[in-house]
């Protein structure tokens, strides 16, 4: 009788599961042809012309990505003499040279660079120093669990020592906090500089405080670690750059240091151009050649100055009206002959020339006025 039954509900379970796949299958075959009444006839015909558009797709972006493989390669090309100093200068180069960097296990020579420069630049200013209000002020304003007040007391303690200002206290333990994270044996980002740098760095901080070469006590360990970061990780990370707009930057800074370098050699060999002897008035000279007289010495002072000018104007004895005379005009020509014999040559052709120079001046000065005033009248 079970077995009957067993039997049966198997019957049973067969009959209903064959039902379930014929209703799956009809309704695929449903969902199939309306798939294919939506798709083009030359689609629905086996898929030949997806086939074709998926190949020139991946034929097109084959083709885009030489090309751009092919600008890359031209932008990497013009890199080969790009400064570091420019990629620190950027802020998108520098966000993007710390990343590679720190992936090159060589951040610590970035990092000690910034710390150095932020160090050169603070300015330590402290007007009071008076140590015992200073620590006062510390123990009231913080609370006796902080750190700053037990470094506060050091400083004092380093300022009474040494007989330094607070300032110059504060600047020295600045300077010390630089040493021990990047410098000092077994520092958490030690930096590699020669050992002759490292023993100046020492004798300047640790053996007898000078505050003079403070400014200037890591500039030889950060011009090392700033030479290592130029000639061994910035090849590195051109060689690396895959962003094309980053790669346009550095090719600006490129040029930009190209024509840098070629505008500093012009200024440092300058074009020399002959004196021009623009002091001294052509009738002067034209007339003295003229002459052939034999003139020992010639001296030339401003041929408009208002010094020294003729009061007596309008007298005949001191020549022609609003004209100067040798005698009372020393800031005029002076001429000085080495021939007893040979007379001055006289100064009327000159002073003559130079009055109808200006007569002729004015007189075209005029005629340019008269001008303009006619355009003017013309033109309203």
């Amino acid at each position: 009788m079970g077995a009957c039954l067993a039997a049966a509900g198997r019957g049973r379970g067969a009959s209903g599961t064959a039902r379930r796949t014929t209703r799956a299958e009809s309704a695929l075959a449903v969902l199939s042809w309306d798939f294919k009444a939506a798709l083009p006839a030359h689609e629905a015909r086996g898929g030949q012309g997806a086939r074709e558009e998926f190949e020139l797709e991946d034929r097109v972006s084959e083709e885009e990505e030489a090309a751009t493989r092919e600008r890359l390669e031209a932008l990497r090309g013009t890199l080969d003499d790009l400064p570091l100093k420019y990629v620190l200068k950027d802020v998108a180069l520098l966000q993007a040279f710390r990343v590679f960097i720190k992936s090159q296990h060589a951040s610590e020579n970035l990092l000690f660079y910034l710390a150095v420069q932020k160090f050169r630049k603070h300015k330590y200013v402290r007007p009071n120093n008076d140590l015992q209000a200073i620590l006062e002020e510390a123990e009231t304003t913080l609370p006796a669990s902080d750190v700053s007040v037990d470094v506060t007391r050091m400083h004092i303690n380093m300022a009474r020592s040494f007989r330094l200002p607070m300032s110059q206290v504060n600047a020295i333990m600045d300077a010390l906090r630089v040493y021990q994270t990047f410098l000092q044996d077994g520092a958490r980002m030690w930096v590699c500089v020669s050992p002759s740098v490292l023993k100046e760095v020492q004798e300047i901080l640790l053996e007898k405080p000078q505050l003079t070469k403070q400014n200037s006590v890591f500039t030889k360990a950060a011009d090392e670690a700033f030479q290592t970061m130029e000639r061994d990780i910035l090849p590195r990370f051109v060689e690396a750059c895959m962003e094309e707009e980053l790669l346009d930057r550095m090719a600006y800074y490129a040029r930009m240091a190209q024509n840098g370098d070629q505008t500093a050699k012009k200024k440092a060999s300058p074009r020399k151009k002959p004196m021009s002897n623009r002091f001294m008035p052509p009738s002067v000279g034209s007339s003295l050649r003229r002459r052939g007289e034999a003139a020992a010495a010639l001296t030339f002072r401003r041929p408009h100055s208002t010094l020294g000018r003729s009061k007596l104007k309008g007298d005949a004895a001191s020549g022609p009206q609003g004209v100067e005379t040798e005698s009372d005009a020393p800031d005029e020509l002076a001429i000085e002959t080495s021939d007893e014999n040979t007379e001055s040559p006289s100064l009327d052709e000159s002073e003559e020339a130079i009055a109808s120079a200006r007569a002729r001046a004015r007189a075209a000065k005029k005629r340019r006025g008269f001008r303009h005033q006619l355009r003017a009248l013309s033109s309203g």
